[in-house]
This record gives C-alpha cells, structure tokens and sequence, in this order.
C-alpha cells in the first residue's frame, strides 16, 4: 500500500486509480455511514469523502503509522466539516445580508419591489427559479429535486444572488441616504 500511495503522490493515474479502488468501499462506508445518521445526500457525502482523500494524498508521509488509515481519516474529517457546513446552511436565510435600515411605509415597499425586480433582472434563468423556489419556502435539498442537480449547485446559485443582491443594495444606498 505505501508503494501505491508513493507511486499516487508522484502523479501516476494507474497508481491513483488503484488506490482508489483499493479505498473505495471504505471511504463508500465512511459516506453510507454519514447518510444513515444524518439523512444527508450519500453522492454529496461521498465526494466531500473522496475530496478529503485526495486533499491529504500529497502531505501524507508514507514512512510514518499507517498512511492509508491517515487518508481515511481526512476523508472523514471533510465528510464532518461538510455536515457541519450543511447544517449552518440550512439555518441561513436568502436575505441573511446586512438590511437598508429604512422605515417600513409605502416608499419602502415601491423601492423594495422595485429592488427585487432589478435583482431579477440581473440573475439568469436558473437563479430566478432558485429564488423563487426557495422564497416559496423549500429547502436547499428540495430545490435541488426539483431543480435536477445537486443542493451544491443550490448553494453556489445562492451565493451569487447574495453577491448581486448586496451589490444592488450598494448601488440604492445612496438614494436611500438621501
């Protein structure tokens, strides 16, 4: 084992590729095991699993304990940082960036509507239906179902509507200053 992993470190693919399927029910134990206890994504938990391997394969030190058990160990540290993460994410709201700080009354509203209308100009198709999907009150995961794609792909479309929102709100704040 410590000559494949050698042999992976210096950027031989057929080492690699055989690493991986010498690791591979492993690290599918370390995801299947996070899924069951969490109810968490196994495709989702097992590449945040394969990510940690691969992130620690050129620092592991094969001269020293057990380098595969050292790989499987930073597979499972990822999968933990991932839940970790996803746990936080779900509590997050889509408006969690910083607010006006305008009283409430019919001027706000015109310029918040028309606010989120300029948002909406600047997103493309599938971030409009990320918003309203989640404005409707599905969760991550759930838009992801219906959206075909990962709740990653939901997380980076949410970070970009959070960018272009708060940019948009740098460009009112002078109007509303005013």
């Amino acid at each position: 084992m410590k000559a494949l992993i050698l042999e992976a470190q210096r950027g031989n693919m057929a080492a690699l590729c055989r690493l991986s399927d010498q690791l591979g029910d492993r690290v599918r134990s370390i995801a299947f095991r996070s899924t069951r206890a969490t109810a968490e994504d196994f495709d989702d938990l097992l590449q945040e699993a394969w990510a940690g391997l691969l992130e620690a394969l050129p620092e592991v030190q094969v001269a020293i304990g057990q380098p595969e058990e050292y790989l499987l160990k930073r597979a499972r540290w990822r999968v933990l940082d991932y839940l970790k993460w996803q746990k936080r994410r779900y509590c997050d709201r889509l408006d969690a960036t910083e607010t006006t700080g305008v009283d409430d009354g019919p001027a706000t509203e015109a310029l918040s509507a028309a606010s989120v209308r300029e948002l909406f100009g600047r997103l493309t198709v599938t971030q409009q239906r990320v918003a309203r999907l989640l404005s409707a009150g599905m969760t991550w995961r759930e838009a992801a179902d219906e959206l075909g794609c990962a709740s990653a792909n939901v997380a980076y479309h949410v970070k970009v509507i959070r960018r272009a929102y708060v940019d948009l709100h740098d460009e009112y704040e002078p109007c509303l200053a005013a």
